[in-house]
């Protein structure tokens, strides 16, 4: 979902767990210009926020089904917007990308679902985006995708009910926690006179969780991309090691 969401920012935000750790609301402000060396006046400000729930959940937290909605007012860096994207991976090339877009802003709404149960998840999220370009006739983006994943060793993915957001898989065993996944998801930067391009694919791969800090996969994928007219496909087999602080 790279096209849609920042993964690191500079903002101040406030959260807060309600109705017994049965639901959170967060709030923030966002604005890149210390780092990105535009003037704070040609910066665009961002505002978000995200309202999540847990009508399943079970003592021991094994077994839960979580809920989540959010928006997201992201301003145009000097009236420009720009999406573009990767095909799950950092080393890769922008595969889907719109260039620069004259926009004011764009309106990103969300919708999320983590159903858990022991050692098996299912997890979903949908995004989509809103431009406000007159000169692109005001296009909308959206992309989507589901991840299910099965721990073999008989651990669960620990849920954090103070942030609503599921936690890394924590090995009991001495040899640590095997867990296999799989996940389709698409993207679609087409809409109205912009051709940033549709991509899609299915990855299938192993997680080691050697222990509490350290994690290795290893993950295949297969990837469709259509772009300026032209289809391509594209095979990724993917290796990583994690120490997680």
């Amino acid at each position: 979902m790279n096209p849609f969401v920042r993964s690191r920012d500079i903002g101040v935000q406030q959260s807060k767990a309600i109705f017994r750790q049965r639901a959170t609301w967060a709030v923030g402000w966002f604005n890149d210009w210390l780092i990105s060396g535009d003037s704070a006046s040609a910066a665009g400000n961002d505002f978000a926020a995200r309202l999540t729930v847990l009508p399943i959940w079970s003592g021991d937290g094994t077994h839960y089904l979580h809920l989540g909605t959010s928006v997201r007012y992201v301003g145009g860096d000097d009236h420009k917007l720009r999406f573009r994207g990767t095909p799950a991976s950092h080393v890769a090339d922008y595969y889907v990308d719109t260039g620069t877009m004259a926009a004011d802003h764009a309106w990103n709404t969300g919708l999320e679902i983590l159903w858990n149960a022991g050692g098996y998840s299912l997890l979903g999220e949908y995004v989509t985006s809103s431009v406000n370009s007159a000169s692109s006739d005001n296009p909308r983006f959206e992309g989507y995708y589901v991840t299910g994943s099965w721990v073999l060793t008989g651990e669960h993915r620990p849920y954090d009910r103070k942030t609503g957001y599921a936690r890394r898989v924590l090995p009991q065993g001495h040899w640590g926690a095997l867990e296999l996944f799989g996940r389709f998801g698409q993207i679609d930067l087409n809409d109205r006179s912009v051709s940033g391009g549709v991509v899609d694919g299915w990855w299938a791969g192993v997680n080691w969780w050697a222990t509490r800090r350290w994690r290795l996969s290893v993950t295949y994928g297969d990837i469709n991309l259509i772009r300026d007219g032209m289809d391509g496909n594209t095979r990724t087999l993917l290796s990583r090691v994690q120490w997680i602080h």
